[in-house]
């Protein structure tokens, strides 16, 4: 099934808006809408404000989003496979493996890499993720839709349990359980929202139209996420340079 300029017209407003509200959420997040003004990092020894733990709001709003888009191709993978691809219930089962196959791939990719910095792991992959979900909404065969179901799951494969680590890696210990009661709690909430979504989506435009919107705009929200950390980064340098400065 071609997509008709209606499609992309509403695919990109849909698109812009969802990226602006990602922009405002994740640049509006601050340390102290999840902890208090006076948490110390209990490793640290001598009482000083734990630097890492104001990555985390960011990273759970990241998430969160993130989630809601990714969750929008759920209700209408049947409907894309009939619909878009013009195939059947065996290209559904080949996609769906692929996928699957690909989350086995990625997870045990995650455990060569996971010296790495979890927050850029997770961003990354959540820029290979869009990617993926941008090729399944243009792909026109099947085989090019399988492909790019294998890309969609060895980016899920790292995506999620880079962003948990993440997370773990920047609360202080006292705060671990709160801030894993925010990542339930949203992430079982975005994907109620995202399913909501995507079947809004392709019954107003087509079952590509989730696939591209969740590909276009979490790649903004992506690339938000990264901007918010490089600032965090430089601020801690900036701290930590006045720190030792003469």
């Amino acid at each position: 099934m071609a997509v008709g300029p209606r499609a992309i017209l509403l695919a990109g407003a849909a698109a812009a808006i969802l990226s602006a509200t990602a922009a405002l959420a994740l640049t509006a997040a601050r340390p102290c809408d999840l902890t208090d003004a006076d948490d110390t990092d209990p490793q640290a020894g001598d009482g000083r404000p734990a630097v890492v733990a104001s990555t985390w709001a960011p990273l759970i709003a990241g998430s969160a989003l993130l989630i809601t888009l990714f969750s929008m191709d759920e209700p209408v993978l049947v409907a894309y496979v009939h619909e878009s691809l013009g195939s059947g219930e065996s290209t559904y089962g080949l996609v769906v493996s692929a996928w699957g196959l690909g989350m086995l791939a990625g997870s045990a990719a995650y455990l060569r890499i996971r010296h790495l910095d979890p927050a850029r792991l997770a961003v990354g992959f959540a820029l290979v993720l869009s990617a993926g979900y941008m090729g399944l909404g243009i792909a026109n065969t099947p085989p090019l839709a399988i492909a790019a179901a294998v890309v969609c799951g060895i980016a899920n494969g790292v995506m999620f349990t880079a962003f948990v680590n993440a997370v773990q890696e920047a609360v202080p210990a006292g705060r671990q359980a709160r801030a894993a009661s925010w990542i339930e709690a949203l992430g079982a909430g975005g994907a109620g929202v995202g399913f909501l979504l995507g079947g809004g989506l392709a019954a107003l435009t087509d079952p590509r139209a989730p696939f591209l919107v969740g590909g276009v705009a979490g790649a903004m929200v992506a690339i938000v996420l990264l901007a918010v950390l490089l600032r965090q980064d430089t601020a801690a340098s900036r701290r930590r340079r006045i720190g030792t400065g003469p």
